[in-house]
């Protein structure tokens, strides 16, 4: 059961938590790892990177 707490995101503050994630799996060349407890949710990426025009 889901608490209704976390449907309307008022417990979690969510950028709060995505700036967390980014700034702690931040590399050097401006790719971001991903979390592998996150990599299910993104489609099995492991990283992310700047897309070349």
């Amino acid at each position: 059961m889901v608490q209704i707490e976390t449907i309307r995101n008022t417990v979690v503050a969510t950028p709060r938590g995505l700036i967390a994630v980014l700034e702690n799996n931040y590399n050097e060349d401006g790719t971001v790892n991903i979390p592998k407890v996150l990599q299910p949710y993104m489609g099995g990426l492991t990283k992310l990177e700047k897309k070349n025009k």
